[in-house]
């Protein structure tokens, strides 16, 4: 009988499990701890990637210099914490500036354009139908042709970011 509670525990304790697994061995072992917590398990889990800890934990703690931050669901976090959405679209020929600034004004977005790129900053509880009809309004009724578009959603990562002060680089303004 003891063996069976060591070889079954209620509770596993993870220390950066998947540090230096190839992405194909990071999803079958994320697939086997998901397996397990269906199957009544406790697990908790420490890790730096973010993106791991939004997919498989229920209920998340992040620290900084070993001081709790926050806690809450992935979700929850990211709604609370999380920042803007981001739509980017490319586009086939330069904007003019009153396209731009009609845009920006339209429902009070945030953007930023450079190279043949919009990026449209809006809040997360902001209508998404609305932004995509100021995007008709003053992009596809004026004839510029949409090349390619991506939604840039909250993750915890930018949650733990903004949490503890840094900025993300990938967009244009800080």
């Amino acid at each position: 009988m003891a063996l069976s509670i060591i070889n079954d525990p209620e509770i596993i304790f993870l220390d950066e499990p998947t540090v230096g697994l190839d992405p194909k061995m990071r999803k079958m072992f994320w697939d086997k701890l998901k397996t397990m917590q269906q199957n009544g398990k406790t697990l908790i889990l420490t890790t730096h990637y973010m993106d791991e800890a939004e997919r498989l934990c229920t209920n998340v703690a992040l620290l900084k210099k070993g001081k709790l931050i926050t806690t809450g669901s992935a979700p929850e976090l990211i709604k609370k914490y999380g920042g803007e959405n981001v739509m980017i679209l490319e586009l086939d020929k330069n904007l003019d500036d009153s396209t731009v600034k009609s845009i920006a004004t339209a429902e009070k977005l945030r953007i930023q354009y450079q190279d043949k790129k919009l990026y449209i900053a809006f809040a997360q509880t902001h209508s998404f139908n609305k932004v995509v009809s100021v995007i008709q309004k003053h992009l596809i009724n004026k004839n510029y042709e949409i090349i390619s578009a991506y939604l840039k959603e909250p993750t915890l990562e930018e949650v733990f970011l903004n949490l503890t002060g840094e900025k993300l680089s990938w967009l244009l303004w800080n």
